[in-house]
């Protein structure tokens, strides 16, 4: 049930995708997967109170799952809990390292949220070590990200965003 879920989010079959998360849920109360996903929809589908329910019974199932604190941590974003969202970014990267490229640049995009230009330049410095931007669909998403936007305009974000294309096209 939770894969063909997964396939009608992907599809945009909510109805049918909540349907299924709903039922392994209620089968499997201690089941933090479809937990997961049907927070992850909820986030989609921008119901970020009950998504953010959803993940919490996650870690409460599975304290240490990264993925978890992830959508937590985008979700306390639209909820404008910037800090709370660096604290969640945070933990799933302690849990999970090896995605820590994707938790600096959630973190980067919260200190924008908060106006703090400094951090913000710090977390996408660090994005770049890790060579996130290297990725041409990543640097795309930067470029559009609306939490930026109060930044398109400022000369070291430019001077950032100018030095990592020069980089994607070498």
């Amino acid at each position: 049930l939770r894969n063909r879920g997964i396939a009608y989010s992907l599809l945009k079959e909510n109805n049918l995708a909540f349907a299924d998360f709903n039922k392994m849920v209620e089968k499997n109360p201690n089941d933090a997967e479809s937990f997961l996903q049907r927070g992850k929809l909820k986030y989609e589908l921008k119901d970020y109170k009950a998504a953010m329910n959803d993940l919490m019974n996650v870690l409460q199932l599975r304290p240490d799952h990264s993925d978890a604190y992830t959508e937590l941590g985008k979700t306390k974003t639209r909820l404008n809990y910037f800090s709370e969202a660096i604290d969640d970014h945070l933990k799933a990267m302690t849990y999970n390292p090896q995605k820590k490229d994707v938790s600096f640049y959630h973190i980067a995009a919260n200190y924008a949220m908060l106006n703090d230009k400094k951090k913000m330049l710090h977390f996408l410095e660090l994005c770049a070590k890790e060579k996130f931007f290297i990725q041409q669909t990543n640097f795309e998403h930067l470029q559009k990200d609306p939490d930026f936007n109060a930044f398109r305009n400022d000369k070291d974000f430019i001077a950032f965003r100018d030095k990592m294309k020069k980089k994607i096209e070498h």
